[in-house]
């Protein structure tokens, strides 16, 4: 069984001769290029070919030509009006309406199919140029100009005669003919859009072959005239699709193409949906499948040639908007093999036509155009799997697809396969086969997803000595003079490239990479910001600046040329700049580290602290806010007082001195309730002091361990941006305004910051990678914008998965294996500081009991989740997936701080001082319980009393409790006791034969007296009667009522 999918044009195995189905070709295929016997290798598109079954020597596959994209339209008739089926002229012609080129291309329609009537007054003479330059030139132009990606067919609508005759069958010669297409080649031959329609429907034609060598002469002619144009070669009995195989496609199939293949000879069939194929009925008979099928298979075993069906229909009735939606839908999966259609017909026919697709005035639709769906179910494209939405067509800015620009970092193989093969726009059948995977054992004593420390040793040099193979997509070189779909496949072509070598990386050299961004629209995005900015500052976190830094991004910026990007404006204009961010988690001296290693390495940085910077904005308008309230008391009482005064005036004279001194003290009341407000303002803002205290010494006093403010930072960017004068736009002037791009991996802090630089909340803000989608700009003044690019994953060099999950740059919450990351957190955190900061009481195996001595982060997760509660449903243990996630999540937003110190520097020796930081800020702190059992429940066993870590570092606290439980007298443990269901956990003294005597509490002390007989009696399932009377007799009489019995 096969099944028809997309798989990465690329493959990694070479053979000989390709298999039934195989791909035997296509752009940067470097297999096989040969099929076995009873297959042909078919071209599909320029990335793809495959080896289908068919007769024919097998040969390599045709080398890739530039193509026509999917094309889909309508005939605009009117010019043809004055041309009579037998080649004569009446005169009647009529210019089709512009407007409707331009209603059509908004909906999707990129290919315009124009006839013309008499053109040269004169056999073999010139073209009319006052008719040509007046109307057929205008409507051409029309139709060229409603979109960037529409194309045009010019067609010769004579029927293969001139009056009458045939040509060069009695009628006018070959040179005659080619005349006309000689001075059409020149004046449309600079221009690739337009398509040369070499002659409409020649029929009743006595020799084929000499109709075909009339062809060829046409199509030397208009080579020898310097065209390089699509040409349309047409065939005979009106240019049937039906008829084509066997009349005069067998003929047409050996025309040449002086440019050197036939890769630009496309063959012209006609089909109706009608009884007899003439489309004069408005009822359609029949979908055309069988026809078309049986065309397809022709040309596919001809050197897999193409062909458009460059007229068909039917009426606007509810058999042909079904038909017709049925045959479009073959011709679409029959791409490039059909290339496309145009329908018959709008232009100059009224809404009473048989088959019009003229719109209604009021711009509606014809019933056909509109329910058999001729735009929405035929996407215009260049590939079956590769169809862009309608509104796409030309330039465009608003994109509504809402996932278009969503991040994606991880995929399974068979998404990246589909998805890369998307890009590469092919379509393949692929066989089915035998998959045997192995999966290795893992050390009881090694994470299965970490390495072991020589492993990681290994992988670290092998990455050292590779690393410049690491690169970021580039966007290729372009003009504004390319259209969208030549930029949008040049740009997925060099996107697949670079897959390709990082597939190469991973594949052929085994390296592990991180996982980065896979979705081509959003390194567009930064492809824009490049573009735009003048100075790119590089985000990265003060924790690991290295994870965060992209070195390849720098010499990108370099080589993005003049103020757009556009090819062949100079490179080498902009500048780069790292920013630290987060640089108040570091000390004096762990910046000064950093600063040494970037100096050593001539790279521009700056330390800076987004959220140091939000906090100081947001103490600065309280204690505004709290000035404004206090002048607002003070004025409030003053006029209190003055009230009082004016009171008073009526007082007794006796009395004035009263009043006086009642009046000072009101004025003196503000003053003190002031004092308060400030001392507990002091109050709070040391509680809410930086995370890191402040520090004295040399370190601390060098100018490059600055954290800079916010106008120290805008500062910088004006003193570290190029000279503006050296850039100019399109109209030839200076950029009046500094553009800073700010770039990054998500989370690192570039809307935070953006944020702190304007002084308000401009930019939205998530701990979710990614949440960013757009670039924005940002006016931050007259003379700087601010420009932020989404959060994009750089392709790195990487051990493992657990780091960017600890790094913040994949998403906690959509984790699945949390055992990796939380061991890391264990191995870069020590026990002592963890126990301080969550107040737990960790438990570690001793290597007694088959544990290495040392904490882990299984370890860890339990003692949190029993400390907060976390149990799973069914048995209650202790939810460890729930407690990795808050705790991984306090690692990524430092509440758990580990900083990693640049190469050849100690990681404990680099924390050591934030360690000893960490430890003093959890003095006193009380610890959680290590247990959820109750104190009175019979299971409890009291927790160790804590000691010096360093003493119990290599005890077991479960061997601890045992020891104290078991040498303590008065515990149930410390004393004998029976085996089996009678034991009942009592001292073993002697046999004990009634059952009283084996009676205890619920607290597990014995009975004894009464009390043990009536636990006796109640535990056999009796009641204890309140008195002697026993009613032992049996009652015999029948039960009439609930008050008693009857006699």
């Amino acid at each position: 069984m096969k099944y028809s999918v997309a798989l990465l044009a690329a493959a990694s195995v070479v053979y000989a001769q390709q298999a039934e189905w195989q791909q035997c070709g296509g752009i940067n295929w470097s297999g096989g290029t040969t099929c076995v016997s009873g297959t042909v290798c078919t071209k599909y598109n320029d990335y793809y070919s495959q080896c289908t079954p068919g007769t024919g020597t097998s040969a390599p596959a045709p080398s890739p030509s530039s193509g026509l994209p999917r094309l889909g339209g309508v005939n605009t008739a009117g010019y043809d009006f004055s041309v009579a089926t037998d080649g004569s002229f009446n005169g009647t012609g009529v210019s089709p309406p512009p407007a409707q080129f331009t209603h059509f291309a908004k909906q999707g329609a990129n290919l315009f199919r124009i006839p013309w009537q008499l053109m040269t007054p004169e056999v073999g003479g010139p073209i009319n140029e006052t008719w040509f330059s007046n109307f057929y030139d205008v409507t051409v132009q029309s139709a060229l100009s409603s979109s960037p990606n529409t194309f045009v067919i010019v067609d010769l609508h004579n029927y293969a005669r001139w009056n009458g005759q045939i040509i060069a069958q009695g009628g006018p010669t070959n040179d005659q003919f080619a005349s006309v297409w000689t001075q059409l080649a020149q004046k449309y031959g600079s221009n690739e859009r337009v398509i040369f329609g070499i002659m409409n429907e020649p029929h009743d034609v006595p020799d084929i072959a000499t109709w075909v060598d009339s062809v060829q002469f046409v199509v030397n002619a208009v080579r020898n005239a310097g065209s390089k144009n699509f040409l349309l070669l047409p065939g005979s009995s009106w240019s049937s699709a039906q008829a084509f195989p066997t009349e005069a496609g067998p003929l047409l199939v050996k025309v040449t193409d002086p440019l050197g293949d036939t890769s630009k000879l496309i063959f012209d069939v006609h089909k109706y949906l009608d009884s007899d194929n003439s489309g004069t009925h408005p009822d359609c008979t029949t979908d055309n499948v069988d026809v078309l099928t049986t065309l397809v298979s022709f040309l596919k075993s001809n050197g897999n040639r193409q062909a458009i069906l460059s007229e068909t229909g039917g009426g606007n009735t509810a058999s042909c908007e079904t038909l017709v939606g049925n045959e479009l839908s073959f011709v679409k999966n029959s791409f490039p093999t059909l290339v496309g259609f145009s329908a018959w017909s709008a232009g100059a026919f009224d809404t009473t036509y048989t088959l019009t697709l003229t719109p209604f005035a009021n711009g509606t639709d014809e019933a056909l155009w509109t329910s058999a769906n001729l735009t929405a179910s035929y996407n215009f494209a260049s590939g079956p799997d590769d169809c862009e939405p309608l509104h796409s067509i030309g330039m465009y800015t608003t994109d509504p697809e809402s996932t278009r620009l969503q991040s994606i970092t991880q995929e399974r193989d068979l998404d990246e396969f589909l998805n890369t093969a998307t890009l590469a726009g092919v379509d393949f059948t692929a066989e089915r086969r035998n998959v045997k995977i192995i999966a290795a054992a893992a050390n009881s004593n090694q994470n299965p997803y970490l390495l072991s420390e020589e492993e990681e040793r290994t992988t670290l040099r092998k990455q050292s000595e590779n690393k410049q193979r690491l690169r970021v997509p580039r966007r290729p070189p372009w003009t504004k003079s390319m259209t969208t779909a030549q930029l949008d496949r040049q740009e997925k072509d060099a996107f697949l490239e670079w897959r390709r070598g990082l597939a190469e990386l991973q594949d052929r050299d085994q390296f592990l990479l991180t996982p980065f961004e896979r979705n081509i629209e959003v390194w567009r995005q930064l492809w824009r910001v490049l573009e735009r900015s003048h100075l790119v500052v590089q985000i990265v976190d003060a924790r690991n600046p290295l994870r965060f830094r992209c070195e390849d991004l720098e010499a990108y910026v370099q080589d993005v040329e003049g103020t757009e990007g556009e090819a062949g404006t100079g490179k080498g204009k902009r500048r780069s700049l790292l920013l630290i961010n987060k640089a108040d988690l570091l000390t004096a001296r762990q910046r000064k580290l950093w600063a040494d290693y970037f100096d050593e390495r001539n790279v521009k940085y700056a330390f800076f602290s987004a959220a140091n910077a939000a906090a100081i904005q947001e103490a600065r308008r309280e204690a505004a806010a709290a000035e404004a309230q206090r002048q607002g008391e003070a004025t409030q009482a003053q006029e209190n007082a003055k009230i009082r005064r004016d009171e008073d005036v009526s007082l007794q004279s006796e009395r004035t001195g009263d009043a006086d001194n009642a009046e000072e003290s009101d004025d003196e009341t503000p003053s003190d309730s002031d004092g308060r407000a400030e001392e507990s303002t002091s109050d709070e803002e040391d509680d809410d002091g930086v995370f890191l205290p402040i520090e004295e010494g040399p370190e601390a006093s060098d100018p490059r361990t600055r954290v800079l403010s916010v106008l120290e930072l805008e500062d910088l960017f004006v003193r570290s941006a190029p000279d503006l004068s050296t850039f100019v736009d399109s109209s030839g002037e200076h950029p009046a305004k500094l553009v800073v791009g700010l770039v990054g991996y998500p989370n690192v802090g570039k809307s935070s910051t953006i944020n702190a630089l304007v002084g308000e909340k401009k930019v939205s803000v998530s701990s979710t990678p990614g949440k960013t989608k757009h670039f924005q700009t940002i006016h931050l003044s007259s003379t700087l914008v601010l420009c932020d690019c989404p959060g994009l994953v750089f392709p790195q060099f990487a051990t493992t998965k657990a780091d960017l999950v600890c790094d913040g740059v994949l998403p906690i919450d959509q984790m699945r294996e949390y055992t990796a990351p939380t061991t890391l957190v264990v191995r870069r955190i020590p026990k002592e500081v963890l126990e301080a900061i969550y107040g737990l009481s960790i438990r570690i195996k001793s290597v007694e009991e088959g544990g290495e001595g040392k904490i882990t982060g299984p370890d860890l997760l339990v003692a949190y989740a029993i400390a907060r509660g976390f149990a799973r449903s069914g048995q209650g243990n202790p939810d460890e997936a729930r407690a990795a996630r808050y705790i991984l999540k306090d690692y990524v937003n430092a509440k758990l701080l580990f900083c990693h110190p640049p190469p050849s520097v100690p990681d404990d020796d680099f924390n050591e001082q934030t360690r000893q930081i960490a430890l003093l800020r959890a003095v006193g702190k009380k610890r959680a319980p290590t247990t959820r059992v109750t104190k009175k429940a019979d299971t409890f066993v009291a927790p160790a009393v804590q000691g010096d870590p360093a003493s119990t570092a290599n005890s077991s606290q479960k061997g601890d409790n045992l020891d104290r439980e078991f040498f303590t007298n008065g515990s149930l443990s410390s004393r004998p006791y029976t085996q089996g269901a009678r034991g009942q956990g009592q001292e073993f003294s002697r046999a004990k034969l009634y059952p009283h005597q084996n009676m205890v509490a619920d607290d597990g002390t014995p009975l004894t007296g009464r009390r043990a007989r009536i636990a006796a009696v109640l535990a056999a399932g009796g009641d204890v009667a309140p008195g002697k009377k026993h009613h032992k007799k049996m009652k015999r009489g029948k039960q009439r009522s609930g008050k008693g019995y009857d006699d």
